[in-house]
């Protein structure tokens, strides 16, 4: 199961390889320049880290092909909504496995507090939503809805709180 999840990561890096030339060749560099941040942390987490789970790497992938896709078929401006979930699956994917992976030295005294280590990852994931809020404004100016954007950026990160915590749980069992 593990090794389905890592090869399906590849494939979606590949997928992401493939939208970030469409929306160059459509001249939109905003959306180049996000989705090459992504592409470039999405292979990142999948060549690199050993140290999450797999499964979290392919959540971290299918985020970045979200945005990927509203950026290729203008899902942001198409769909109602769409926005919001990208900002909230986002969110929960990114706060779960670099939440995941920043935590990692000191995950083991959480082991008897997990739901501390869920205020801990949630507040992560929060901060990493008001700080992407802030380079959105920076470089769009002006956004249509950011309070919206960063509820459901607390949203997202809140929810991947709970997987880390159990997860933690899991790494307990195993090394226990």
């Amino acid at each position: 199961e593990s090794r389905v999840y890592h090869v399906a990561a590849w494939a979606g890096v590949a997928l992401l390889a493939a939208a970030l030339l469409f929306v160059l060749a459509k001249g939109n560099w905003f959306g180049g320049i996000l989705l090459t941040i992504f592409l470039l942390a999405s292979a990142a987490f999948v060549l690199f880290d050993t140290r999450l789970p797999n499964l979290f790497d392919l959540l971290f992938v299918a985020a970045a092909i979200v945005n990927a896709a509203g950026w290729v078929w203008d899902l942001y401006s198409r769909i109602p909504g769409y926005d919001e979930i990208s900002h909230f699956f986002s969110s929960f994917a990114v706060t779960l496995s670099l939440g995941y992976l920043v935590y990692q030295r000191v995950r083991e005294p959480f082991r008897e507090h997990r739901f501390h280590f869920v205020l801990v990852i949630a507040s992560f994931g929060v901060s990493l939503g008001a700080f992407w809020e802030i380079f959105e404004w920076l470089f769009l100016k002006e956004l249509p809805n950011p309070v919206v954007d960063i509820i459901m950026d607390s949203l997202g990160a809140v929810l991947a709180g709970f997987p880390a915590a159990w997860f933690l749980g899991l790494e307990q069992t195993r090394d226990g």
